[in-house]
């Protein structure tokens, strides 16, 4: 399995313009030829940060925050600790919500995933406590899995992000039971 991107949208309640100096904390730039966004290269990685106008408000704005590779071969764990001092910093400025979960994947051969179920054709999808897990192709050989809140306006726990990737992962490698310490570390974070 390789990852292309992962990518989260976020709330927070403040307008755009509450937020211009948490992007300049983060040594975020903004994008010269996209209107919206900002970006910052770490090494031949990009965090990319977009501002969706048309369902932001003066009381709150919308946004997608999305980790990415140059070539497409997208390490998950640089974007950890990134992820943690984003959300910190502009949580200094509001709360902040985080909603929805997408990862973008390229395989050579698909299995079935373990716990999940075909809802309609071509489309996997999981539900435990309050999440909706759903995995389907974009293209073939690549394909879209993302986890949200079942209620749509409940926060997920985003910092969980790279253990809902490595249950994907050992899923997609064709086991049939769920890794145990894999398992572990979901039951335990509740």
């Amino acid at each position: 399995m390789k990852l292309d991107y992962i990518a989260f949208k976020w709330r927070i309640d403040l307008p755009l313009n509450g937020l211009v100096k948490a992007f300049e904390q983060l040594k975020l730039q903004p994008d010269v030829k996209k209107r919206n966004q900002w970006t910052r290269s770490i090494g031949d990685h990009h965090l990319q940060v977009e501002y969706r106008p048309g369902v932001s408000n003066q009381e709150r704005s919308f946004f997608w925050i999305r980790w990415q590779h140059a070539n497409g071969n997208t390490d998950k764990s640089g974007f950890e600790r990134l992820l943690a001092e984003w959300f910190y910093i502009v949580s200094q400025y509001s709360p902040t919500t985080v909603y929805w979960m997408q990862a973008v994947v390229h395989l050579e051969e698909f299995n079935s995933l373990y716990g999940f179920q075909e809802s309609s054709p071509l489309i996997w999808t999981k539900e435990e406590k309050q999440y909706r897990y759903s995995f389907f192709p974009i293209r073939p050989g690549i394909y879209h899995f993302e986890v949200r809140s079942k209620d749509g306006k409940k926060a997920i726990q985003h910092h969980r992000f790279s253990t809902w990737l490595e249950e994907i992962k050992h899923n997609l490698l064709g086991n049939t039971r769920p890794d145990a310490q894999i398992q572990f570390d979901i039951f335990a974070a509740g």
